[in-house]
């Protein structure tokens, strides 16, 4: 009999203010999860690799590439399970050499797997279906405990459609990392949305072999797959969104199963705590009303349940009470605002309209100022100005590709320290 997978210890907050004015629908909350994940050990990890190898990687682009996926290979641990895919406009599962298989990582399979990158060449075009469709293949071997994992780097973009993207939802986490400046930030965010992963940007190619080589480390740190967040609500009460807003901000996608409780894909997971944001819809009540609007809960891949938490609603006619805000729930949405802004006013710059990215960069470089990200605040700075003495906001004239980028895939990553707005 099987050695059922084991449990974390897991907690699961609900932070919230649950006074509501008569009248008002809206219920916010954040839930707060924290799991301390058994040791990796206690599981078996399997890792796809996949390298983009079209013409457009020749070159630096290609031999960089190659030693980033061979400093990946030498970070795997003995005993971890493993393949290399090269993909341009279809995928080639380059290691090991039967295909289908993972190859076990060892002293030899890892020599092996070396050989094979540095062989790698680059032509073709970019099609980025076969590589997902190929890495399920591979990871659909894998028992449902143990943590599936993907990473791509690429530097362009391909064909992509919703229906692959559906296709392996949930069955591994997939990050991805674009180099050069013709990758489609969209498109990467297309992929690590559905598939529970993190975008990155990679500007200097001699950082690519040590961001790996780390890569490959953290995800053997993960102890736990398939984790899930679990909302039960009555049926007047509508989910409106769950978006996982720290470590970083990824608005989550509810399996299909329909009836009251909605399943939320949590990917897979190590030792650590990450925030949630819910908004409700909720029928209208009087003052003295009370409901339960929902509960929240944390699943093992069994459905098995780990940690739990409720969100509530309160109507009352006491103004100071019902307008009172969450600190945390006030921190988030102010972070969200200013992602939004970024990412609205880059897309806006795509399309010529300067007038209105203009406005909109300014005034998430204002927010930014305003809550200590001074992360942000210099991606902003190398895309936007602002004139020290009448404050006027204009965009750079000598702006890059890379400038744009950087600031984009800024916007996924927020704070969990709540900073005091400056000047308080």
């Amino acid at each position: 009999m099987p050695t059922p997978p084991p449990t974390p210890v897991s907690r699961l907050e609900v932070h919230q203010n649950p006074c509501l004015p008569e009248g008002a629908q809206d219920v916010h909350a954040i839930a707060t999860i924290t799991v301390d994940a058994p040791a990796p050990a206690a599981s078996s990890p399997a890792q796809v690799i996949v390298i983009d190898r079209s013409y457009s990687m020749s070159g630096d682009k290609i031999a960089r590439a190659r030693e980033a996926a061979v400093a990946a290979v030498d970070a795997l641990r003995d005993g971890s399970r493993f393949a290399v895919i090269a993909g341009n406009g279809r995928a080639e599962q380059i290691y090991p050499l039967t295909p289908g298989t993972l190859a076990e990582a060892t002293p030899t399979s890892r020599d092996a797997a070396r050989g094979a990158i540095l062989a790698l060449g680059a032509d073709g075009g970019t099609n980025l279906v076969p590589w997902l469709e190929l890495a399920a293949a591979l990871l659909r071997t894998v028992g449902p405990g143990d943590v599936r994992h993907t990473t791509i780097l690429t530097d362009g973009q391909g064909n992509l459609t919703d229906a692959v993207l559906r296709r392996c939802a949930g069955m591994f986490t997939c990050d991805c990392v674009g180099i050069g400046e013709d990758w489609s930030p969209e498109q990467l965010r297309r992929i690590t949305t559905a598939l529970s992963g993190t975008r990155h940007f990679v500007e200097d190619l001699d950082d690519l072999p040590g961001f790996f080589r780390q890569q490959a480390e953290q995800t053997q740190d993960r102890g736990m797959a398939d984790l899930s967040l679990l909302v039960k609500a009555p049926g007047q009460v509508s989910v409106r969104k769950v978006v996982q807003v720290y470590p970083t901000e990824r608005e989550l996608t509810a399996r299909d199963g329909g009836g009251p409780v909605h399943e939320y894909p949590l990917g897979s997971w190590g030792s650590e705590s990450r925030d949630y944001q819910l908004w409700f819809r909720v029928p209208p009540r009087r003052p003295g009303a009370e409901i339960r609007v929902a509960q929240v809960m944390l699943a093992s891949g069994e459905r098995q349940e780990l940690a739990r938490g409720r969100v509530l609603a309160q109507w009352t006619d006491d103004l100071a009470l019902a307008t009172a805000v969450d600190p945390k729930v006030a921190h988030y949405t102010g972070q969200l605002e200013q992602n939004g802004l970024i990412r609205e006013g880059l897309a806006a710059l795509e399309t010529g309209q300067t007038r209105e990215a203009t406005a909109k960069l300014g005034r998430a470089r204002e927010l930014a100022v305003e809550s200590g990200r001074d992360d942000l605040v210099t991606a902003l700075e190398r895309v936007v100005d602002q004139d020290p003495v009448t404050g006027t906001v204009r965009l750079r004239s000598r702006m890059s590709r890379a400038d744009t980028l950087n600031l984009d895939v800024g916007t996924d990553r927020t704070t969990r320290e709540m900073t005091p707005r400056r000047g308080e």
